[in-house]
Formats: C-alpha cells, sequence, structure tokens
C-alpha cells in the first residue's frame, strides 16, 4: 500500500493503520487486509487508476439495496482503492449454492423502469458499457 493511499485512509477513518497484511482471491486487483489501532479491520482493494473501483462500489450499493445477499458495506471508494468492510470468511454450508442461487434470484427481482445500469462499468477488468 502506498503512503499516499495509507494516509488518506487514516485521515478519513480517524484511525491509525497499525497493519497492512495482503490476502489472495482476486486476478485483476491488489488486495489486503488493513486493521487499526481502534482494532477495526477492512478489505482494500487497489492496483489501478481510473474509475473501476469507484463503479465497483457503486454496483454493490445497489447489490446491498435489494437487502437479500450479505454485501460488504463500503467504507471508502476512490479511483485507485476500495475500501470496504472485512466479512471474515466462513465456513460452507451443505446448502450454500441452492441458498445462494435463490439469493441471486430474489436479487434480480428488483427491477428498474429501463434496462442497464446508470453508468459504464466493468466485468473484471473489461469495460461493460451501459448505454
Amino acid at each position: 500500500m502506498s503512503r499516499m493511499i495509507s494516509e488518506q485512509i487514516a485521515d478519513f477513518l480517524g484511525e491509525k493503520i497499525n497493519n497492512h497484511s495482503p490476502v489472495g482471491g482476486g486476478c485483476i486487483a491488489q488486495t489486503g487486509i488493513i486493521k487499526t489501532n481502534k482494532g477495526n479491520t477492512y478489505f482494500l482493494k487497489q492496483g489501478f487508476s481510473n474509475t473501476m473501483f469507484t463503479c465497483e462500489a457503486n454496483g454493490l450499493h445497489e447489490i446491498a439495496k435489494a437487502g437479500c445477499i450479505k454485501t460488504p458495506k463500503v467504507i471508502l471508494a476512490k479511483n485507485d482503492f476500495l475500501l470496504l468492510e472485512w466479512i471474515k470468511q466462513g465456513s460452507k454450508t451443505i446448502d450454500f449454492f441452492k441458498l445462494f442461487g435463490k439469493q441471486i434470484a430474489q436479487m434480480h427481482q428488483n427491477t428498474q423502469k429501463q434496462f442497464g445500469f446508470f453508468e459504464h462499468n466493468f466485468i473484471g477488468a473489461t469495460p461493460q458499457i451501459n448505454t
């Protein structure tokens, strides 16, 4: 994590960053866990300098509106990073995929007056044009 990003996060949170450790799982961004002096833990995505992370934040807000899938809270979104609520990974139950499928179907019951999203966004690193 760059010093500039670290300072922006610390200033926004009003907390000192005690530890930043990388975690795996993503393929297009650098990801890590941030721990602060107040005992809080956050998830950080970084590695691009365009609108990818702000678009992802907007997508997460929309998913959360449906209220049917656990979605990390967006803490801070900038063009070069995305800071999210840390959700500790749990064990998959035997009916995980069945439940997840139902939640995805329920999420898609939330419709709008028009097709598409209000902004261009991304699928991974690939731009998704929504016009």
